[in-house]
């Protein structure tokens, strides 16, 4: 093929890429660079090493632009004592704000949040220190426990054996 037929097939790939797969696939990314490759004389070896090459970079640009993939794990807790009690559906999210984690429940709340939507639990930064905090009445606003972890620092290790 010359390069005209080259950019034609390659050109011709596209549109059925994105009939197949759409415009914001892998799929039509690479068949876009393998257009601009075309484009740019390569022979179909260099095309295709280009592209892959190409691809490769652009995708590690993507990963590293993209936010934290965290933003909520789900899970059942048990209770490794007893097999007989129904273990408790939880989820993890981290707050978009402070970043801090909050704690859900099904069939538990805070007091300001409908049943099951509110976070009895919250891990925060305070100041450098690691603090939990929990709402352990749901008839209470204020938080009925803050705990700050300082003490648990790796630094605060005694050497006692």
């Amino acid at each position: 093929m010359n390069n005209n037929e080259l950019i034609a097939h390659y050109a011709e790939q596209v549109s059925k890429v994105i009939a197949s797969h759409g415009a914001d696939s892998d799929y039509f990314t690479m068949a876009s660079l393998n257009l601009e490759a075309a484009r740019m004389c390569m022979s179909v070896k260099e095309i295709h090493a280009w592209s892959e090459k190409e691809f490769a970079r652009l995708q590690a640009i993507r990963l590293a632009d993209e936010p934290s993939t965290f933003d909520r794990i789900e899970t059942t807790i048990t209770d490794p004592d007893d097999a007989v009690v129904t273990g408790i559906q939880v989820a993890i999210e981290k707050s978009p704000i402070g970043g801090e984690l909050l704690l859900s429940a099904v069939g538990f709340s805070d007091n300001g949040s409908a049943d099951d939507k509110g976070y009895p639990l919250m891990v925060r930064n305070s100041g450098g220190a690691l603090c939990v905090t929990a709402w352990t009445d749901i008839n209470e606003e204020d938080p009925t426990i803050e705990v700050s972890l300082n003490g648990a620092r790796n630094e605060c290790r005694t050497d006692d054996e």
